[in-house]
Parts: C-alpha cells; sequence; structure tokens
C-alpha cells in the first residue's frame, strides 16, 4: 500500500499562507496518510497479518526551507506517524516505510520553479537542479520501493529512508 498523495501550496512565508489552504494542506498531506495508513493496517490484520505500507515523505522533513512551512511540518508528521505505525504494527508483521523519493521531476517541481524568490528564498537551488538534470527517475524510485517491499536483501534497516539518486 502507497500513500503518495500530497500538496505543496501554498508557498509562502507562513505569516502569509491563506489559512484555508494550510487546512487543505494539513488534511492532504497528514490526514490523508493516516486514514489510508489506518484502512491498510486494518485491512492487513483482517488478513491474517503481514504487508508494506508505504507513506511518501520527502527531504523537507528534515530540512529548513523558508516558504515552505506546511509542507515540512507534514512531511515531518508522515516521517513520525509511520515510525508510530510501524511499531503498533510489528506484532502482526506489517512493515512501515516513510520514504523521501529524492528530486523528482513531476508537475509539483514545476511549480517549485515558477515560485519567486520572495516566496521561496531556494528556488534558484531547484532551478540549477532542473538545469542540471539532477532528478531521479520515477521509474528508478518505484524499483527502489518495490525492491525494500519485496526482496529481502534490500529491506532498509530503518523505518524513515531516502531513495538514492539516479544521476
Amino acid at each position: 500500500w502507497i500513500n503518495n498523495a500530497g500538496l505543496l501550496e501554498p508557498i509562502a512565508p507562513l505569516r502569509d499562507a491563506d489559512p484555508d489552504q494550510l487546512e487543505a494542506h494539513v488534511r492532504t498531506n497528514v490526514l490523508g496518510v493516516l486514514y489510508g495508513s489506518r484502512a491498510y493496517a486494518r485491512h492487513r490484520r483482517r488478513a491474517g497479518g503481514g504487508g508494506v505500507l508505504v507513506n511518501i515523505s520527502s527531504g523537507a522533513a528534515t530540512s529548513v526551507y523558508e516558504g515552505w512551512a506546511a509542507y515540512c511540518a507534514t512531511k515531518a508528521a508522515v516521517d513520525q506517524a509511520t515510525r508510530v505505525i510501524a511499531r503498533e504494527e510489528s506484532d502482526a508483521g506489517l512493515r512501515a516505510y516513510a520514504v523521501a523519493p529524492g528530486v523528482v521531476d513531476t508537475d509539483m517541481q514545476a511549480m517549485i520553479r515558477a515560485t519567486s524568490p520572495e516566496a521561496f528564498p531556494h528556488v534558484e537551488r531547484f532551478r540549477q537542479l532542473a538545469e542540471d538534470g539532477a532528478f531521479n527517475s520515477p521509474g528508478w524510485v518505484a524499483d527502489r520501493i518495490l525492491a525494500a517491499a519485496f526482496d529481502p536483501g534490500a529491506e532498509p534497516s530503518d523505518v524513515v529512508w531516502r531513495v538514492p539518486n539516479d544521476y
């Protein structure tokens, strides 16, 4: 089971963020993960246990990016919730991981690059990544997640981990 939905907006200093966007952000990035994880854990227990839960996180969970207060905070919440789920469900054999996929050139990356430096002071870093083609491909990320889930030799030692770079 992979929980991969997420919002980046609002991109702005927290003092300027729209409260309705903040609420939608937390509903999607935190509650969406919690509800999906709850449903999967309950399903696996009814089925006799086992399974692998993957919650997509971000390097922003442990980094400070001005303009991304909501995103950094909600991805940190995903990491911590996944640690709790891993412990709570270990007796049923469910493995839970929070995975930071690295930088993947998605619509979210295009949104980042279109942001003004006033709203997001780190925008030039992401523009440079695009110029350098320094992205993980979706296939690379998927292969790493599938290996973690199904290849005993590739099983991560930590609940929270980052996909290595593909470039």
